[in-house]
């Protein structure tokens, strides 16, 4: 798991631009979790995923597959994260949540392993 910096803001009058991540991406999806509920507990061989938070507060619960290292953080809104391949992650909304999520792979349900 990598935490993301925002790679371009722009703020003015009109409201505020954040390029989040550029990349060679092949799915986009929106996750709005609710408040005590989680997704996930699972990890991917063949995918990274990149998540934006842009509502709500959230926890992340990593475990590295192959090096057996865990890691829990808390994400609020305006901060992004990197899962990368066989990080078993669980994300948990601490208050209802909004998360965008871009994908380099399109989902498969065989590269998903508990």
């Amino acid at each position: 798991m990598k935490i993301l910096s925002p790679e371009y803001v722009r703020e003015d009058d009109r409201g505020k631009l954040i390029q989040v991540v550029t990349g060679d991406f092949k799915q986009l999806n929106c996750l709005e979790i609710k408040e005590a509920q989680s997704f996930g507990y699972h990890y991917h061989k063949d995918k990274e995923e990149v998540y934006f938070v842009s509502k709500g507060v959230i926890l992340l619960k990593i475990e590295n597959e192959l090096t057996g290292v865990s890691h829990s953080q808390l994400f609020t809104p305006g901060t992004c994260f990197l899962i990368e391949h066989c990080d078993k992650h669980t994300i948990t909304g601490i208050t209802d949540a909004m998360l965008i999520e871009v994908m380099t792979e399109t989902y498969d349900p065989e590269d998903v392993h508990e």
